[in-house]
């Protein structure tokens, strides 16, 4: 059975993107902070048929997020992907928050993005392959001085992961962000959880070298 491992587990596109490969037959891996919240997603996928297991671990957390890593990986193996969906932010003007409130959004989106890889890769690079998805959105490329802490650390996180699909470019080990222009919404035409949800089985089920890069 492949395995899809999502961290930063919750409704939105985590949620989407595990009920469209669960349907597909893979076994569905969540990790978020929340106990409670994991649970209630892992009865909705089973209602659905789709297995589904989840470990509690903080994605900003390194120690945090390896226990909980580690742990799936014990039971399963290295995942066939991986999807980075946590995202944290403060609005407000650039100039009302703190460097640490704006470093504590730092760690979740670009720290946790990091770990990840950092923790993963062996995995992959031992069997040779493997897949590492990352969220990202157009603040990345285009600031907003009242969303500062989210623009900040999607942009360090699309930097990083430029760099890293260059690390195993021409291997079996594929890389690639899906980075969203626009808010997420169940009401939207082009940002539903759903369509992005179908980006990323695109993503994975084509048969062509894979883009490091989607804006969507």
């Amino acid at each position: 059975m492949k395995n899809i491992l999502i961290i930063g587990a919750g409704p939105g596109i985590s949620r989407a993107t595990a009920e469209r490969f669960g349907k597909e037959g893979f076994r569905v891996q969540l990790i978020a902070r929340n106990e409670f919240s994991l649970e209630n997603e892992r009865k909705r996928l089973e209602k659905q048929g789709i297995e589904c297991c989840f470990v509690v671990g903080d994605a900003s957390d390194y120690g945090s997020l390896k226990s909980a890593l580690d742990q799936l990986l014990q039971l399963f193996g290295a995942p066939d992907i991986v999807l980075y969906n946590a995202s944290g932010y403060i609005a407000g003007d650039q100039f009302e928050l703190s460097w640490d409130q704006i470093r504590a959004m730092i760690d979740i989106n670009a720290g946790g993005a990091y770990n990840t890889a950092k923790i993963i890769m062996p995995h992959f690079e031992k069997k040779k392959r493997g897949t590492l998805f990352f969220t990202g959105g157009c603040l990345s490329m285009d600031g907003d001085p009242e969303w500062l802490s989210l623009c900040m650390g999607k942009a360090a996180m699309r930097n990083f992961v430029q760099a890293l699909a260059k690390k195993y470019e021409n291997t079996q080990i594929r890389i690639s962000q899906v980075t969203i222009c626009g808010v997420v919404s169940p009401q939207s035409k082009k940002n539903n959880p759903n369509i992005i949800a179908d980006v990323y089985w695109n993503l994975w089920s084509s048969e062509d070298k894979l883009a490091n890069e989607i804006i969507h």
